[in-house]
């Protein structure tokens, strides 16, 4: 198959507007197309694409499709990674502190070994693949950050699990919050508002919210990469496990790996970590503001229940 072809920018309008696609001011999308790109703006009007009988996806536009709302769509789903951000960043915060305190407790050293982690996380290779990495962080943070510098020239390189967190990513806390032991995780779990569930899977707090973060980073990463997240499908969690608490009240079977869980998980740790938020009525805000009023588009794509604006999450 032949490589695609490199098209100016008049010509990628032209491909547009052949498509179905209403282009009503020109220079307005060339500008667009210039300074965000063809390709990335594809994937928003994607959902705006044809589908034939059996479901396959056709080159041309639904009719009414315009420009203009694809770049409304774009700027909708800015701001929500924005918020998304502004979430995940006290999120990780908090685990980094949560976590190096639950470490701190068997030692400052402990993070090396073997006494705070769980057997599965010794013996399969995780825990020294989590060491591997976060020694190379901190060996390249010793130049920046002058505080890893002192630990380096005052202590042979000995970091204080509190210290070392400071520069570890919320993948790597995800990780080592994973490894350490049940009883540990579950204090954390629990402080931030996660309950167990009984049932025959019986999950345990600390087992649930290491799901939620292990969710949550895949949602940070696609929005520190300024990737499409409005209607992406994400890591599952399992509805089974989130019945038990409010916040996932209406939340269906398959929509656990939907952008409306991430908001729900992002919000419920927010309720514990930062009482008093309004980060879900900006939430709200921006849905009813910014993408309501964009034609052929719904909440819906995105997860919300129907109701959702009657459900305990947002009253």
């Amino acid at each position: 198959m032949a490589t695609k072809q490199w098209l100016s920018l008049n010509a990628q309008i032209v491909r547009l507007e052949q498509r179905g696609m209403f282009v009503s001011d020109p220079d307005y999308a060339k500008r667009w197309l210039a300074n965000v790109g063809y390709y990335r703006l594809s994937g928003y009007w994607y959902p705006y694409r044809r589908r034939d009988a059996a479901g396959h996806v056709e080159d041309q536009f639904i009719g009414g499709t315009t420009f203009d709302d694809v770049t409304s769509l774009y700027e909708f789903d800015r701001h929500l990674k924005n918020l998304m951000l502004s979430a995940v960043e006290r999120i990780e915060v908090a685990l980094r502190s949560q976590t190096a305190y639950a470490l701190g407790r068997h030692g400052a050293m402990a993070y090396l070994g073997p006494l705070p982690f769980s057997n599965d996380f010794l013996t399969s290779g995780q825990h020294l693949d989590w060491l591997g990495t976060v020694t190379k962080r901190a060996d390249r943070a010793k130049k920046r950050d002058p505080f890893i510098g002192h630990h380096f020239r005052n202590y042979h390189g000995q970091i204080p699990i509190w210290v070392l967190t400071e520069v570890l990513d919320l993948a790597d806390i995800s990780k080592v919050y994973k490894g350490i032991r049940s009883t540990d995780r579950d204090v954390i779990a629990v402080d931030l508002g996660i309950q167990g569930v009984r049932s025959r899977s019986n999950a345990r707090p600390g087992e649930i919210l290491a799901n939620m973060l292990e969710h949550i980073t895949v949602v940070r990463n696609v929005c520190a990469h300024h990737s499409r997240l409005w209607n992406r499908n994400l890591t599952p969690i399992g509805t089974a496990r989130l019945a038990a608490m409010d916040s996932f009240r209406g939340l269906q079977p398959n929509q656990d790996g939907s952008v409306y869980a991430s908001i729900c998980i992002a919000g419920h740790l927010l309720d514990a970590i930062s009482p008093g938020s309004t980060w879900r009525q900006r939430v709200a805000d921006l849905i009813t503001t910014r993408l309501t009023p964009i034609p052929l588009r719904s909440e819906q794509e995105m997860g919300f229940p129907a109701t959702w604006q009657t459900l305990p999450f947002w009253r």
